[in-house]
């Protein structure tokens, strides 16, 4: 099942999806089939903890016309550092959407912290 976003031809998409090994998995195996076939010329960025960046580029087969950066966040600091650490993590996290003006930010995580870490740079859909 396609994602219905991708219809409308975004250019540029920042996808989160911080950690475990098997959601990583199932986000490169669902990103694969999403773009599999895409026409237009796509430019992903992926916010990942930087342990799974070796893992989802192993994974990713993407076509020709997409072009994705990753983006390495600490995962285990974002949530269980002291504060500057998770004030860091942060950061970065929002410095990625408010610079890369994306079309849509395509949110991995069900916890409402990511949607308040990603909020105040974002107001499109998530």
């Amino acid at each position: 099942m396609r994602i219905p976003l991708l219809k409308y031809h975004p250019r540029s998409i920042v996808l989160v999806k911080l950690a475990g090994i098997g959601d990583i998995s199932m986000a490169c195996r669902a990103l694969n089939e999403q773009l599999e076939g895409l026409k237009n010329k796509l430019h992903v960025d992926w916010i990942i903890d930087h342990n799974y960046i070796p893992l989802a580029e192993k994974l990713l087969k993407l076509p020709g016309d997409v072009t994705l950066n990753f983006h390495p966040v600490d995962s285990k600091l974002l949530f269980q550092g002291t504060r500057t650490q998770k004030a860091r993590e942060s950061l970065a996290m929002l410095r990625v959407v408010a610079f890369t003006q994306p079309t849509y930010v395509l949110l991995l995580h069900r916890d409402w912290r990511y949607q308040l870490l990603v909020r105040p740079a974002f107001t499109g859909g998530i």
